[in-house]
């Protein structure tokens, strides 16, 4: 497959000016180091503004060797005239690093014999030590320190995907068109890749905790999937975190696509899903399957916020589109959904509209239809659910069912309280199953608090809901 990728070089060397003038910060946290912009001779100062003038060039003392995989220059955070212990672990440089910088590359002059010049050799054990770099010499002189940050990259054949694979490492991207038609990824630093139609676009990471991710897909572009938060094979012991996931499609018309939060062993603080004006296969929270391992298989449906895959909130919208099977929770696996909503509106539709996960357990519920058109709508479907809410205004809903659907015989979740209002629309109404087996009365008793119907309801009952459901029904 000829697949052109446009992209910067690995180490990102136009961002390091040709001069620089660093001040000394006097907050350091306790050392035995002590730092100056004064060189001990003449040719220490020469070789360090040859080195800084160097950096730009392939005669750069950064090699791509020394980059961590997947990984790029972030910061040079200068080159100082250190003194310190010798053999003792210590400050290299008097700056703290970034927010975002998660790794780091120091580099030892070292001064010639006679007439010979110098070389910059790496030190190898440099390490970031509460927001600090540090490292242990044996001698000292000039020492120039470079922070690293994650980057992002697409790969023909991606680690658990089995396709090719365009990973953001946490990074905010933006899937576009380019102005021959393809699609590319430009990423938050300018750099562009074109992706082919078989992709799966990451948004997370494969190794590392994240703060945030944020996926903007916009226009005709072609892609497999998006797998928007990170990625953890679910046998892993540690799971990876992420704190929110945003995403953001618009226009695009790919129904045999999907898109959900994170995969395997993760654990997510937020999902935030917005789907306007497009075509999807699906959309969901989150799956805790990857790599055929289940993150949550010993807790199976008893998975809570205990075990190691689960998101805290979601929150899905879907405006003005269709999206075959839409889950407010969590997609594939026994992953945990604590917290779960999802909305259609403005003429969105759905095959099957769920308030919950597909087969892990779920807390809080619930799932909205505002002036569009459902075929099956339901609060459980294999998974066990605390509480659940449906509220439908303005809407057609051709199987409503205020707990699981009793015409899928695989649908045997349970729901412990469900509440349902309809406002006008058309709806047929059924009673349901909990636990795989329709409800009586007696269940419906137990199980529904409420299901107020508004009087401009175009409302059909089915399977004898006006019996069975007949105490929990409000006509408003």
């Amino acid at each position: 497959m000829d697949i052109s990728v446009e992209i910067l070089p690995k180490i990102y060397l136009a961002v390091i000016p040709k001069y620089w003038y660093f001040p000394i910060p006097t907050d350091l946290p306790p050392s035995s180091s002590t730092f100056s912009l004064k060189y001990d001779t003449d040719d220490e100062y020469d070789a360090v503004k040859e080195m800084e003038a160097n950096l730009n060039t392939e005669d750069s003392i950064v090699t791509p060797e020394d980059i961590p995989e997947n990984d790029t220059i972030s910061q040079y955070l200068g080159t100082y005239n250190v003194v310190g212990t010798p053999g003792e672990l210590t400050l290299l440089s008097p700056n703290k690093i970034g927010n975002k910088d998660t790794g780091v590359v120091a580099y030892h002059y070292t001064p010639g014999e006679e007439e010979a010049s110098g070389q910059w050799d790496k030190i190898e054990d440099a390490q970031i030590i509460d927001g600090y770099v540090y490292g242990t010499l044996e001698s000292f002189s000039p020492i120039a320190v470079f922070t690293v940050k994650p980057d992002t990259y697409f790969t023909e054949n991606g680690e658990y995907m089995g396709c090719p694979t365009y990973v953001a490492n946490g990074i905010p991207i933006v899937v576009s068109l380019n102005d021959k038609g393809k699609t590319i990824v430009t990423d938050a630093y300018g750099k562009v890749t074109e992706i082919p139609a078989t992709t799966m676009i990451i948004g997370g990471s494969y190794d590392r905790d994240l703060e945030s991710i944020n996926v903007t897909v916009k226009g005709d572009v072609k892609f497999k999937g998006i797998r928007a938060g990170s990625i953890r094979d679910g046998a892993e012991e540690t799971p990876l975190r992420v704190g929110k996931i945003t995403v953001n499609i618009e226009d695009v018309n790919r129904p045999s696509a999907g898109v959900t939060g994170s995969y395997g062993a993760v654990k997510t603080e937020e999902v935030e899903i917005n789907i306007k004006n497009s075509k999807l296969n699906f959309c969901g929270a989150g799956e805790s399957i990857c790599n055929g391992n289940d993150a949550n298989k010993e807790w199976g449906q008893k998975c809570s916020l205990a075990s190691k895959a689960w998101v805290k909130k979601a929150r899905i919208t879907l405006d003005n589109s269709y999206v075959s099977c839409a889950y407010a929770g969590c997609n594939c696996g026994y992953m945990y959904g604590d917290d779960v909503e999802i909305i259609a509106k403005n003429g969105s539709s759905a095959d099957w509209y769920l308030a919950c996960g597909s087969n892990g357990a779920t807390n809080n519920a619930k799932a909205t239809a505002i002036d569009s058109t459902i075929d099956v709508m339901q609060t459980t479907n294999r998974g066990p659910v605390k509480n659940s809410e449906l509220v439908v205004k303005n809407s057609t809903v051709n199987y409503l069912f205020p707990t699981g659907d009793s015409t899928d015989k695989t649908v045997n979740g349970t729901v412990d309280k469900s509440r349902v209002e309809v406002t006008n629309g058309k709806v047929n109404l059924y009673p349901g199953t909990n636990g795989g087996v329709v409800i009586t009365a007696e269940d419906a008793d137990k199980i529904i608090d409420v299901i107020k119907i508004s009087r401009t309801t175009d409302l059909t009952y089915k399977e004898d809901a006006d019996k069975i459901l007949e105490k929990k029904i409000v006509i408003k």
